[in-house]
């Protein structure tokens, strides 16, 4: 199955396997600096829905109604960082993909066409990430200790970490909660407050939609 790796008809199951590499290097060379980047991403994805929303979406998937929350809560990204999942499913969809060549080539002495080989392995790698997912949840560490309501945010300070904030275009900022976790999250400043760079000290005032509404903490 290794020779494979090089043959054009494995190419998309060889980018998955590099690419999965690649954003693994990334997380441990983040983490070594202090900010893991599956932290820098979750704090830019929205929050899942949960509690009472997300038992509903689960009744309405098992009716035969598949929601986004109900779909995204069976690949454990309530419990579990989006790159972690995005690692592991790259993980699964490279290897599949060679273990499918390497059968179909053991038996008609080359591979199928890697966009045919593409579209068979993608819907049975997520019934493969399922149980690993599970697994990897069980024994991860948990950061949390109790749920947080993001309106709870308000209010408290924060320091700009990437990009800068303008009225309009949010910028990345980390806050620490009353429980002592830290998030990400992103900020755009309060109507008639300057720009933002990376490093200013911040207090929010508000909850925007996806976003928090701030202004330049005063000495």
């Amino acid at each position: 199955m290794i020779e494979l790796l090089s043959h054009e008809k494995a190419f998309p199951f060889a980018v998955s396997l590099a690419l999965m590499a690649l954003l693994l290097i990334m997380e441990l060379i983040t983490m070594a600096f202090g900010t893991a980047l599956s932290s820098l991403v979750d704090g830019a994805l929205p929050d899942l829905a949960t509690g009472a929303d997300l038992d509903a979406d689960i009744d309405a998937e098992l009716g035969g109604q598949l929601s986004l929350a109900a779909f995204l809560s069976w690949l454990k990204l309530d419990q579990l960082p989006a790159l972690v999942v995005l690692i592991v499913f790259l993980a699964s969809f490279g290897l599949l993909g060679l273990t499918l060549q390497s059968v179909i080539a053991s038996q008609v002495g080359e591979p199928m066409r890697a966009s045919l080989a593409a579209i068979i392995t993608l819907p049975l790698t997520l019934p493969v990430m399922r149980p690993l997912l599970s697994g990897i949840a069980k024994v991860m560490p948990k950061d949390e200790t109790e749920a947080v309501d993001r309106a709870s945010f308000v209010g408290a300070s924060a320091v700009i970490t990437l990009g800068t904030a303008r009225p309009g275009s949010p910028a990345q900022a980390r806050l620490t909660d009353v429980h002592g976790q830290t998030h990400y999250v992103m900020v755009e400043p309060d109507a008639g407050e300057p720009e933002l760079a990376s490093g200013s000290e911040v207090v929010i005032v508000a909850l925007s939609g996806n976003s928090f509404v701030v202004r330049a903490a005063r000495p």
